[in-house]
């Protein structure tokens, strides 16, 4: 795979509330790399797991959520395990599925690395993606 995307600017993910970074297609791989990526991993397995090296980086969040996008969109993934309590994942699970409440509300009892404009970005999309799915919706699962 080769890797034509720049080196992003600035790493710290935005925190919750904040604008944030407005360059959400600015990561690590390009949309090809990604693309490719997912392909091969897709065709090689049913479970992925999409772990990270550092936390409080904008390219890890940036370069996890692509990846994630690219397997539910184009390749039938539909769940997504996350590093928190059970009723975080419930109520984000809620938020994704049935839009019971705002990704900022859904978040707020996360833990603190969960809690930045990068994963509300994410948590929207997937509310998004999965409301506009005709397949089974995928949910979350701590």
């Amino acid at each position: 795979m080769n890797n034509d995307t720049p080196t992003p600017r600035g790493s710290s993910p935005s925190p919750m509330g904040s604008s944030g970074p407005q360059h959400p297609d600015v990561g690590l791989l390009s949309d090809a790399t990604l693309d490719e990526l997912a392909e091969k991993l897709a065709v090689a397995t049913t479970i992925v797991g999409i772990g990270e090296s550092a936390r409080f980086s904008r390219e890890t969040f940036v370069l996890r959520d692509g990846l994630f996008r690219k397997l539910v969109q184009h390749h039938g993934f539909r769940a997504l395990a996350v590093q928190d309590s059970a009723g975080v994942a419930a109520g984000l699970d809620r938020y994704v599925r049935v839009g019971e409440t705002s990704a900022e509300s859904a978040l707020e009892g996360a833990w603190h690395p969960w809690r930045t404009a990068e994963m509300v970005r994410h948590w929207s999309g997937s509310a998004r993606s999965t409301r506009n799915t005709p397949t089974t919706p995928y949910g979350s699962s701590a």
